[in-house]
């Protein structure tokens, strides 16, 4: 792995959680940041991107508050959630382009990908702290979904 990759402090706040009693685009897991998470994710994505090597990083999670749950409002808000304290990033660069796959662990949720969905996932970054958000991240199958969500955070 890429030394520089390894070094990174990420910054700001990414929130990460999924619904326990869910449906249609609820049963995914959602994602959301503020402008610092954005701005220091999109360089991860970008060192990732032009590493010579696959490459994965584990990233604390915050988790969510109103400010975030309040955006998809499943179930009025009354909807249970649960989250886990990191989330990792790994680019999988020798995959199909199009590879994309969530694996849940006991402390993580790691998003696993290759080229375009390395594209995909950071103009969704770069979308939240614009107010954009309601659409999804998922494989061939429509299955796999992470879906995106602006922030209510100032």
């Amino acid at each position: 792995m890429d030394s520089q990759i390894e070094k990174y402090i990420p910054k700001g706040k990414i929130y990460t959680w999924k619904y326990t009693e869910r449906y249609g685009k609820f049963e995914a897991w959602n994602f959301t940041l503020d402008q610092d998470g954005a701005n220091s994710l999109s360089d991860l994505l970008d060192l990732m991107k032009e590493s010579q090597y696959p490459s994965k990083k584990k990233i604390a999670t915050t988790y969510p508050n109103r400010n975030q749950l309040d955006v998809p409002n499943y179930l009025n808000g009354k909807a249970k959630w649960e989250s886990k304290p990191n989330i990792v990033f790994s680019f999988k660069k020798y995959e199909d382009e199009n590879y994309w796959e969530i694996k849940e662990n006991t402390s993580s949720i790691e998003l696993r990908f290759g080229f375009a969905k390395l594209r995909e996932l950071k103009k969704a970054i770069q979308d939240i702290p614009k107010g954009k958000g309601d659409y999804g991240i998922y494989d061939a199958s429509e299955n796999n979904l992470l879906m995106i969500w602006w922030n209510l955070e100032k």
